[in-house]
């Protein structure tokens, strides 16, 4: 009995201490985690200070560092780390014993039994459960820190795509002021008689159209900034962009994109600790199955005026195939364990080589639109201009050039976009993280 109210006693201290040692080391270590993982020039904010950075523009990397101060799906990461260390201090414990306390008064007499019992699978399979528990507390970090590496990410492809959306609407109100002047200009001309009805029609119409684009362009930048905004964790902030911070190329290390991909993947290496820790439930699954109902303690009795103790073991018999069942289903969950993890493994290699191509051929396209289309598109505008002081040409024609420049403009806008979101995937895949989808540019127009 001693020795069972020692290991009580131990058990109480350790469920004082455990948990909160345990919480500490695994928020620390995915803190790390996270930095060593997503580089900013910004420094970490608490929430007070994430507020108040919002009171002014922000670049994408002041947006991750406030979402991970202030969105939800930050503080659920660590709140899930959280509980799964409670789960492996708890591993730790030994259950507490069973006390039983007869007294039975028969013919005068009284009669007085105390049983005390420990469940055996409590005692002999404590070490292998606290192996599977650190399987499984691996696994639960290395989901964390995939969350946070995706929130990371999801911040930054946000935060482009409202940039993107915020200089398309400036294109398209700069479209809007041009089809205004020229529309002012048709109206003089028309009502002096130099302009026919029907090209009169042709620049109502191309003023109505600009006015709706540039309608739809405000919209799409309002909405953008919205959802950046949620992304952040401050759905109700009034969020300003750093326009410093420009949507230029980027420029990335591809070689062995695969295996580098591979080799940091957190989505891996928490299927790899959860192999692990299927495959340590398999080889526990038979002796906790029959050791289940199964306990040894001490007994103490007193009747009519004689005094004993002695020690008891109670034995669960596996007379109906209980054993076989748990074994079989512990193997056949490590089984599934093991085919999601090759099965990811095909889907790391898979996505790192079509981001690769798909980053290669978005290059080519923006350095084609950056280096041919666009500068073709500004020299024509300046020959136009040239030819139109010169009175060899219409103030039309130099609108007409006017046009095909903001469409180049507007184009090389949606190729820029393109390229940072791939590039911002293949980062969040080096980075550990498996991007949910590959990065299509949002339309613009």
């Amino acid at each position: 009995m001693k020795l069972f109210a020692q290991t009580l006693a131990l058990a109480l201290v350790a469920s004082c201490t455990s948990v909160a040692r345990i919480t500490e080391r695994e928020r620390d270590q995915l803190s790390r985690e996270l930095h060593a993982r997503v580089e900013t020039a910004a420094p970490d904010l608490d929430q007070a200070r994430s507020l108040a950075r919002l009171e002014r523009p922000i670049g994408r990397d002041d947006a991750v560092a406030i979402a991970l101060a202030l969105a939800p799906e930050a503080r659920e990461a660590f709140a899930a780390l959280d509980v799964a260390s409670a789960a492996r201090a708890r591993a730790e414990l030994v259950r507490n014993p069973l006390a039983q306390l007869e007294v039975l008064r028969l013919g005068g007499d009284t009669d007085v039994d105390f049983d005390l019992s420990q469940p055996l699978a409590e005692l002999l399979t404590r070490r292998a459960r606290i192996e599977r528990a650190d399987a499984q507390m691996q696994a639960e970090r290395q989901h964390a820190a995939r969350t946070l590496v995706r929130l990371a990410y999801d911040v930054r492809r946000a935060w482009l795509e409202a940039a993107a959306a915020e200089r398309a609407q400036q294109l398209a109100e700069e479209r809007f002021e041009a089809e205004a002047a020229a529309a002012r200009l048709a109206e003089e001309l028309h009502a002096a008689g130099n302009l026919v009805e029907s090209e009169l029609a042709l620049s109502r119409l191309a003023l109505a159209g600009a006015r709706e684009k540039s309608t739809a362009a405000q919209m799409r930048a309002e909405l953008a900034l919205l959802r950046l905004a949620r992304r952040l964790g401050a759905p109700d902030a009034r969020v300003e962009l750093d326009r410093s911070d420009e949507l230029g190329a980027p420029e990335l290390a591809l070689e062995s994109l695969a295996e580098s991909a591979e080799a940091s993947s957190l989505d891996l290496r928490e299927a790899e600790a959860r192999v692990d820790a299927a495959a340590r439930a398999a080889g526990l699954a038979g002796r906790e199955a029959l050791l289940e109902r199964s306990s040894v303690g001490v007994s103490a009795a007193r009747d009519d005026g004689r005094r004993g103790a002695g020690l008891t073991l109670g034995l669960a018999l596996p007379l109906f195939g209980g054993v076989d069942v748990a074994r079989a289903e512990a193997r056949a969950r490590l089984e599934l364990e093991r085919e999601r993890h090759a099965a990811l493994s095909l889907d790391v290699h898979e996505r790192a080589n079509t981001l690769l191509k798909s980053y290669l051929a978005a290059a080519e396209r923006h350095h084609t639109t950056a280096q041919e289309l666009e500068p073709a598109a500004r020299r024509f505008v300046d020959d136009t201009l040239r030819q139109y002081n010169a009175m060899q040409i219409g103030v039309f024609d130099v609108l007409e050039a006017r046009r095909m420049e903001l469409d180049a403009q507007e184009q090389l806008l949606a190729r820029a976009l393109e390229l940072n979101l791939i590039a911002a995937d293949i980062e969040e895949l080096r980075a550990g993280s498996l991007p949910q989808q590959n990065a299509l540019a949002p339309e613009l127009e």
